[in-house]
C-alpha cells in the first residue's frame, strides 16, 4: 500500500543562459496519496506579479516546503527554490484546528483579526493602512503584531497591484469564533476530532450552556459544564469545490470568500437546527454558533453506517431493521408534512444510533408509532445546510432520492428490502403544519432563498464584534 518515489535529477532554468540541479529524494507516500494522486513542481522564491497571483489561487491547496525547512522535512531543495505538493491530505492538515496559542493572544492581535475580517468584506487583500485605521492603532504596531501572527499561520502576507497587503486565513478566522465562544462560556476546552467530511471538521469541545437558552416552554437549560459537539464548516476543498453551484449560500453576489461562505452555511444550520429542536424533532441540543462554528449537544451512539446486522440477535435482527427504517421514514415524512422542509442528505452518515438502543432495543420496539417522540426516539439526525422547502422545485427529486438512499442501505447492509416506502407525490401536501420553511425562507419557498434572510439584516454578533473593537481601541487611540 505504499509507492516510492524515486530520487530525481532535475535541470531547472534560472537565468538567462545559467541553469541548477534539483534532486528530490525518496520518499513514502501512503496509500490515500494513491488515490488523490501527487504533483511536484518546482518554483522560484523571487516570482513575478503574475506568478503570485496564479500561487495565491492555490494557496489553500498547496504545502510549500522551502530550503530552510528541508533538512528537517526531508527533502533536498537548492537555495531560491522550493517544492510543491499538492495533496488531498496535506489540505486537511493546513486547516486543522490547533487551538494551543489562543491562551498566549492578546486584547490587540483579536483586534487585528477582526479589523482583517472586516476589511475582507470590501478588499481581496487588506491593506496595512486600512487595518491601522480600523484598529485604531499605529501601523508600526501593526505590523509587529502581524508579524507575531503569521509565525502562527494566522494571517499571510500578500502582493496585489503594486501595494502590500494582508489575508486572513482559515486559522485565524477559527480563532476569531473560538475567541467569541470562549467569551461566552459555551466553549471552555477544545479536545480530539471526531470527525471530518467534505464541508465541516467536527471536534470535541468542553462548555456550559450560554444563560440565556432554555426551551420555549420555559424549560431550563442544564447547569455546569457538559461535552459538546463543535463542527467548523470548511468550504473550498479541492473534494467540494461545486459548492457555488450546489447550495444557495451565494446568492446574488458573485465573489465571496470560502471562509465568508462557511459562514454563511454554518448560520444557516444554525436557524435550521434551532427551529426543528423547538418543535420537537430528533435533533441535537443546539448550544451556540459563531461565524462559521456551531456548537451542539454531543449525542453518544454510533453513525448508521457503521452499524452491521451481527449486532444484534439473529432470531430479532429483522424486526430491528424493518422498526429503524420505519421510524426513519416516520421523521423524513413529518419533516416535509408538518415542517415543510425536505433534508436532502438523509442517508446513513447523517443519521446516529443512541447507545441505549444499541444495547437494548426491546423497549423501543413496544411502542406505537402515535407514541414516537423526540424523548424516546433512538435516532438522532444531523447535517442542515442543505435543507430545501418542499416548493422548491427539485423537492421531489431530494425526497425521493433520500428515500431510496437508506432504502438501499437497509437492503445492503442489513438484507431487508421494505414492501412500501414514502413517495413525494403521494405522500406530501404542499401546505405544512408548521410552515418552518416560510419562517426560516427555506430555499425554494416562493423563489426566495434562504441566503435573502441572511443578507437582509447584519447579524447580531457582526454589531457586537465591531462595538467591542471600538469600546477595546480608546486606549490605544490616546497614544
Amino acid at each position: 500500500m505504499y509507492r516510492m518515489v524515486l530520487s530525481v535529477r532535475r535541470r531547472i532554468h534560472w537565468g538567462t543562459g545559467r541553469f541548477c540541479f534539483i534532486f528530490l529524494p525518496r520518499r513514502r507516500l501512503t496509500a490515500k496519496d494513491l488515490c488523490d494522486g501527487y504533483e511536484i513542481s518546482a518554483n522560484r522564491s523571487l516570482k513575478s506579479e503574475k506568478d503570485k497571483r496564479m500561487e495565491r489561487r492555490r494557496m489553500e491547496t498547496t504545502l510549500t516546503i522551502t530550503a530552510d525547512q528541508s533538512v528537517e522535512s526531508g527533502w533536498l531543495v537548492s537555495p531560491g527554490y522550493s517544492v510543491s505538493l499538492t495533496k488531498r491530505i496535506i489540505i486537511i492538515f493546513k486547516m486543522k484546528l490547533d487551538a494551543s496559542v489562543l491562551r498566549y493572544l492578546e486584547r490587540e492581535d483579536m483586534k487585528i483579526l477582526s479589523a482583517l475580517e472586516q476589511g475582507s468584506r470590501n478588499h481581496e487583500v487588506v491593506p496595512l493602512s486600512l487595518v491601522a485605521s480600523i484598529c485604531r492603532m499605529r501601523p508600526g504596531g501593526v505590523n509587529a503584531r502581524i508579524f507575531e501572527l503569521s509565525k502562527h499561520k494566522l494571517v499571510s502576507k500578500e502582493h496585489q497591484s503594486g501595494y502590500e497587503g494582508f489575508r486572513l486565513t482559515y486559522g485565524g478566522y477559527d480563532y476569531l469564533a473560538l475567541n467569541t465562544l470562549a467569551q461566552r462560556n459555551s466553549v471552555l476546552g477544545v479536545g480530539r476530532q471526531i470527525g471530518v467530511g467534505k464541508e465541516a471538521d467536527v471536534y470535541l469541545v468542553r462548555g456550559c450552556f450560554p444563560e440565556k437558552e432554555g426551551d420555549k416552554d420555559g424549560e431550563q437549560a442544564p447547569e455546569g459544564e457538559h461535552d459538546f459537539v463543535l463542527k467548523i464548516e470548511r468550504l473550498g476543498r479541492t473534494s467540494f469545490r461545486t459548492v457555488k453551484t450546489n447550495r444557495d449560500y451565494q446568492g446574488g453576489r458573485k465573489h465571496l470568500s470560502w471562509w465568508y461562505l462557511s459562514r454563511l452555511a454554518a448560520e444557516k444550520e444554525w436557524n435550521f437546527m434551532q427551529a426543528l429542536w423547538q418543535h420537537g424533532f430528533p435533533t441535537p441540543h443546539p448550544v451556540d454558533w459563531s461565524r462559521h462554528c456551531v456548537v451542539m449537544e454531543s449525542i453518544v451512539g454510533k453513525p448508521l453506517e457503521q452499524l452491521h446486522k451481527e449486532d444484534w440477535p439473529e432470531e430479532s435482527s429483522h424486526l430491528i431493521a424493518a422498526h429503524l427504517f420505519n421510524l426513519l421514514m416516520h421523521w423524513l415524512v413529518r419533516l416535509a408534512e408538518e415542517g415543510g422542509l425536505v433534508h436532502g442528505d438523509y442517508n446513513e452518515f447523517n443519521i446516529i444510533v443512541r447507545e441505549a438502543y444499541l444495547d437494548d432495543p426491546e423497549p423501543f420496539l413496544a411502542l406505537e408509532q402515535a407514541d414516537w417522540t423526540r424523548d424516546n426516539c433512538p435516532v438522532t439526525i444531523i447535517d442542515f445546510p442543505q435543507m430545501v422547502s418542499i416548493h422548491h422545485a427539485n423537492a421531489a427529486e431530494f425526497f425521493d432520492r433520500d428515500v431510496s438512499c437508506l432504502r438501499l442501505f437497509f437492503e445492503r447492509r442489513f438484507h431487508y428490502i421494505p414492501c412500501e416506502w414514502p413517495q413525494f407525490e403521494r405522500e406530501i401536501n404542499k401546505e405544512s403544519t408548521l410552515g418552518l420553511d416560510r419562517l426560516l425562507r427555506a430555499s425554494g419557498y416562493k423563489g426566495k432563498s434562504s441566503f435573502s434572510a441572511l443578507k437582509d439584516s447584519v447579524s447580531e454578533e457582526d454589531r457586537r464584534s465591531e462595538d467591542n473593537t471600538e469600546n477595546s481601541s480608546e486606549d490605544n487611540s490616546e497614544e
